[in-house]
């Protein structure tokens, strides 16, 4: 048997991840135990000893940024048990076990090359982790290219789990933003209901999109589909994560191969809608 642990609030992505994980055990005749925690799971748990209660033979695990998530990491790894980290770069640097995440840097370079060939140059930005690879991207793009501002950036920050993000999470963030913002042409947003949501008040200011106003989202969340106009957006590899994520559990185990210090960063895939309109470039700047 082999574990897979996710933050419940992560269940909208991670429920399709362990979806994955089961087929790729059952083709092996290997048990799936999935373990769905809160947040003070780390604190509250001894991972090792929980780890042996259930018996299990190796772990698929996300890590959280709280201090019970870093000592239990370290722990596990110092007591040898085979294990990979899934979904996020957390603890990085500190840690040794194999990692598998999506190319969080290759999907806002990807979003940012994308914009600038349908014409866009002034392009913000909507993100909710400061310093995180998503900012950093984008920042550096802009170093390359010149003509950034730095208004067009925007840190929205949430809690909770993610069905309840329902937009911003103070009133009049959206229409300061784009008040503030009337020469982009476009936007990049990290999370769905933001995303919605300044789509609605864009509308509501006169705009029409994507004609005055193009939208990508970094993640392809639930109902953006059916926005209007439908909002072009990046697809998590979960099944190329998933499988991958296996792949390494299972030659550490059988193998004892050593993955030390190993990442594998998966690519997001674009899913282009009808939210990102073409311009035509005047000038340095459109």
């Amino acid at each position: 048997t082999i574990g897979f642990f996710y933050l419940h609030e992560s269940e909208i992505f991670m429920a399709r991840v362990a979806e994955y994980i089961q087929r790729y055990c059952a083709r092996r005749n290997i048990d799936l135990k999935i373990v769905s925690f809160d947040w003070d799971y780390y604190n509250t748990v001894d991972l090792c000893a929980e780890i042996a209660g259930m018996e299990l033979a190796g772990a698929i695990l996300m890590a959280i940024n709280t201090e019970g998530c870093r000592k239990s990491f370290h722990a596990l790894e110092e007591s040898g048990f085979p294990h990979v980290r899934f979904g996020n770069t957390i603890f990085k640097g500190e840690l040794t076990a194999p990692l598998v995440r999506g190319d969080d840097t290759d999907k806002v370079r990807s979003a940012m090359d994308y914009l600038w060939r349908m014409g866009h140059r002034r392009i913000g930005s909507v993100y909710y982790r400061p310093g995180s690879d998503e900012m950093r991207e984008y920042i550096n793009f802009y170093s390359k290219h010149g003509g950034h501002k730095e208004g067009w950036l925007m840190q929205v920050a949430f809690s909770g789990p993610p069905e309840k993000w329902f937009g911003f999470p103070e009133p009049g963030m959206a229409v300061d933003y784009i008040e503030r913002n009337p020469d982009i042409t476009a936007v990049i947003v990290e999370n769905g209901s933001v995303c919605a949501e300044l789509m609605q008040h864009a509308s509501r200011a006169g705009k029409s999109l994507p004609r005055d106003l193009s939208f990508i989202c970094l993640a392809d969340w639930p109902g953006l589909n059916v926005m209007v106009p439908p909002v072009t957006a990046f697809k998590v590899p979960r099944k190329a994560m998933a499988e991958r994520a296996c792949q390494i559990l299972f030659d550490i185990m059988e193998n004892n191969a050593s993955h030390s210090k190993r990442i594998d960063a998966m690519k997001y895939k674009l899913i282009e809608r009808s939210s990102v309109s073409y311009r035509e470039i005047a000038g340095c700047f459109n």
